[in-house]
């Protein structure tokens, strides 16, 4: 059986359903065009030979003129004498196409209001999508979708509708997801607990990789591998529209933002010709919200504070780096620009996070590894604070569990927050620097590693030092071991996200990472 779509073209009442609708009949069929009903007399002549619109009353589907619509389906705005007009219309056009129409019962079928909310156009839609796929795989079953077919075909109801949703078929649009950084920390790690997950149904799962390798590994993951340049725009254009993907998690560059925006451009041409909701989730860092780029920190920061985007876009003004205030507008062009392209957008903020990876690559993190590998350089573990700045910390299982509840949102056609309410930090708390290096100290003591387990702060000498440990300015180091965050998980919670782990598991944990650590080290 060939998976070619079947062109076929819509009319109906509203654009907001219309979208759903072309959304639930993909992949099967492919929605050319959506006509508005007040607009048909106008435009049923060229849809009937096989042209585009002059003047399109909506920017609805593919635009693929080049097969032949096979049907036109004609929503539950038209009436009998509106059906009878429009055909007398179609008798008179010269050439046009002898195609069958499936009309929805509009007697047996209530509308919702002249300007629906979204989810009256979601359950309208979801029962028009059941009525029109089950008259169009009649026709299918029939033949009469493969020859000269004028007829009307009304359909009626075949399901029962209850609460919204219908029984026995998907009532939501089908997804593709795409992941990057899929051999890194946090990537692989998710992969590593998708299948568990118990996630809403989708189409197809999607890994960008860059080695055959890696392409070998995300298939033992029920991935399908992708190979493409996230640099280059016309290469992700063709990656996402030619697999539909209409989720994006963003796992690989929080600093600059090409990518990210050619992401975010491709996903508005999949919604501009399925009409269906497209999201992108950018992952970012808590430095960008704390003392090191300029966030303020003189009170708990809400992941749900609804100016965040504000502080941020002043945060681009006063970071003391530029590398971070690189990085915070590369927050501020995701949300932008997904706005700007009608791409549902979310920033996510991992923080500490520690704990052994699940992943086929990289196993270890970032923040703890710095600290190890500069106090096996100096055989003292040094505090770069003055004070006792505290910063959030997460287990690297309940980082991947707050990544899996914003999926499991999307898939479920919810709203998770999204756009400039769309941030999210991953953290089960915060705790003291001083209290994380006195475990480590500990733990590396123990191991010999250092000295003794005393922590005493650096000066600008032993900063110098720990900056060639970590390859780094003197002036970086705190960046990299240190800081202030004030920066407090909400939104997670909101939709249902409970991490496993509380902040003192990371002191708890101390002796199981400092060894983790130095197992995957490379000299």
């Amino acid at each position: 059986m060939s998976d070619t779509p079947i062109p076929v073209l819509i009319t109906g009442r509203t654009q907001a359903i219309g979208r759903l609708v072309i959304s639930y009949l993909a992949p099967e069929y492919e929605v050319i065009h959506f006509t508005l009903a007040a607009n048909i007399t106008a435009e049923l002549p060229s849809l009937l030979t096989g042209k585009a619109p002059p003047n399109p009353s909506s920017t609805l589907g593919s635009g693929n003129w080049s097969s032949r619509p096979r049907a036109l389906i004609l929503g539950g705005a038209y009436t009998d004498q509106d059906i009878e007009r429009v055909q007398e219309l179609a008798k008179s056009t010269p050439g046009a196409a002898n195609i069958p129409w499936v009309r929805v019962d509009s007697r047996k079928l209530e509308g919702p209001p002249g300007e629906p909310t979204e989810e009256q156009a979601a359950a309208y839609g979801q029962q028009v999508m059941v009525r029109v796929k089950d008259g169009l795989k009649k026709l299918k079953e029939e033949g009469k979708l493969d020859h000269d077919n004028s007829g009307v075909y009304l359909t009626t109801p075949v399901s029962l509708i209850l609460k919204g949703t219908v029984q026995g078929t998907t009532a939501m649009p089908s997804h593709s997801i795409l992941i990057t950084g899929a051999s890194g920390y946090l990537g692989g790690t998710l992969l590593a607990r998708w299948k568990d997950a118990n996630l809403p149904s989708y189409d197809k799962l999607y890994a960008l990789v860059r080695t055959d390798a890696q392409a070998t590994a995300v298939q033992h993951y029920s991935a399908e591998p992708l190979a493409f340049d996230a640099q280059d725009e016309v290469a992700v254009r063709d990656a996402v529209v030619t697999h539909q993907i209409t989720i994006v998690f963003y796992l690989i560059d929080a600093m600059r933002s090409e990518a990210q925006v050619n992401f975010i451009k491709a996903l508005a041409e999949v919604k501009r010709t399925t009409g269906q909701e497209v999201h992108f989730l950018h992952t970012t860092g808590a430095k960008l919200f704390s003392s090191h780029a300029g966030a303020p920190i003189d009170a708990p920061l809400l992941d749900t504070h609804p100016e965040l985007y504000s502080i941020q876009k002043a945060q681009v003004e006063t970071a003391k780096w530029d590398l971070m205030k690189g990085a915070v507008n590369t927050n501020n062009i995701v949300i932008e620009e997904s706005e700007k392209h009608g791409v549902r957008s979310y920033i996510f903020a991992p923080c500490i996070v520690y704990g052994r990876g699940e992943g086929f690559g990289n196993t270890i993190s970032i923040q703890t590894v710095a600290i190890v590998k500069a106090a096996r350089a100096m055989k003292r573990v040094y505090k770069v604070d003055g004070g006792r700045p505290t910063w959030p910390v997460c287990h690297v299982l309940d980082n991947t569990t707050l990544y899996i509840e914003i999926l499991r949102a999307i898939l479920d056609g919810k709203d998770p927050g999204h756009g400039t309410a769309g941030y999210f930090l991953a953290a089960s708390g915060s705790v003291a620097w001083d209290d994380i290096y006195t475990a480590m100290a500990a733990a590396l003591a123990k191991r010999n590693i250092i000295g003794d387990n005393t922590v005493v702060p650096a000066n600008d000498q032993i900063l110098e030092q720990m900056g060639e440990a970590l390859g780094c300015p003197p002036q970086f180091v705190p960046v990299q071991v240190g800081g202030m965050c004030t920066f407090t998980a909400e939104h997670g919670s909101k939709i249902g996200w409970r991490p496993q782990y509380g902040p003192e598991h990371i002191i708890e944990d101390a002796e199981n990472e400092v060894q983790l650590i130095l197992d995957n080290l490379k000299d």
